[in-house]
């Protein structure tokens, strides 16, 4: 499972930022000097890419390793690469949390975890206003008496 995931976070960060700069595989692959089958292969999250593909894929997107692995990992945690402004922000407040003291990274966390609430307030009220609304229970002058008699 973990595998499949990192695979998929590699998958989706490579695609992610092909898409930021409008790149094809094509592209990629003269960039980094990379095989069309392989770059494909690591795309559709059937090969592992060794570190030394890795650093030719971040230097080819023209980023530090730690950040191109940091868009993988944000790939694995949420589905998706955030764009460049969301990722920087994601690093920074990161960076933020774990540089902060005890009481300041207290206060961090009770803020994201208010916008997960919030997040998640927002996706039910969606999925709740797409249904049909009725009734939890009948009113009382709607009351039901089942017919028990039988059919000749």
């Amino acid at each position: 499972m973990a595998e499949h995931q990192y695979r998929k976070g590699i998958a989706e960060a490579i695609r992610a930022l092909r898409a930021e700069r409008r790149w094809t595989q094509r592209e990629l692959c003269r960039q980094t000097d990379l095989s069309p089958a392989y770059l494909s292969e690591l795309e559709s999250c059937q090969k592992d890419a060794s570190a030394e593909v890795l650093q030719r894929i971040a230097a080819a997107f023209g980023c530090p390793m730690d950040e191109f692995l940091w868009a993988a990992l944000l790939a694995m945690i949420q589905g998706e690469v955030p764009n460049a402004e969301r990722r920087a922000s994601a690093l920074k407040l990161t960076q933020l949390l774990l540089e902060a003291s005890p009481e300041g990274r207290s206060e961090i966390e009770q803020f994201l975890d208010y916008q997960a609430w919030k997040q998640s307030q927002k996706r039910s009220s969606t999925r709740r206003s797409t249904r049909p609304s009725r009734p939890m229970k009948p009113d009382s002058n709607d009351s039901i008496t089942p017919d028990f008699t039988e059919d000749a």
